[in-house]
């Protein structure tokens, strides 16, 4: 009996062991490449966006805070102010005009400090993308391209 038991004891092992290492032989059943994908997701703008800081001239105290930031599409549209993307700087002067066809445009910056809504009129802050200085400026078109684009500027006090 001690001896049928230790014959089966080896079969069963046996068996066991052809299941477990039967058929793993590497020639003739590799095991499969494993492939990963990986997805990086890219933004691409679509858009151009302005932003940019304002400030006032050294040694002038003043708030360039609500100074409004404009683009305008020719000139004609910035004589009669009528604006194509507009928003204000805030405390730090700090602005940003988004999500805006890329072009070329027209762009300045004014406070009304005096509230009687006339551009540059006595005490109000201006400013110009072009040449020259206020009144004797000219004004040029800015080139805006896809994505950021920075323009800083210093404003003009109107005497």
């Amino acid at each position: 009996m001690k001896k049928l038991v230790y014959v089966l004891s080896i079969l069963t092992l046996g068996i066991i062991v052809m299941f477990v290492y039967g058929g793993c032989n590497d020639e003739t059943t590799p095991v499969a490449p494993t492939t990963v994908a990986t997805t990086v997701a890219t933004t691409v703008p679509t858009t151009a966006t302005a932003t940019g800081t304002g400030s006032l001239p050294p040694g002038v105290s003043g708030s360039i805070s609500n100074t409004r930031v404009a683009l305008y599409t020719d000139l004609n549209n910035w004589n009669l102010d009528v604006t194509f993307k507009f928003g204000a700087c805030d405390a730090n002067g700090n602005y940003t005009l988004a999500d805006f066809n890329p072009g070329n445009y027209f762009m300045d910056a004014w406070k009304d400090n005096d509230n009687n809504s006339v551009w540059g009129s006595s005490g109000d802050y201006v400013w110009v993308f072009g040449s020259g200085s206020y009144p004797n400026y000219t004004l040029s078109e800015k080139s805006f391209t896809l994505g950021s684009n920075s323009q800083n500027f210093e404003i003009f006090i109107v005497p």
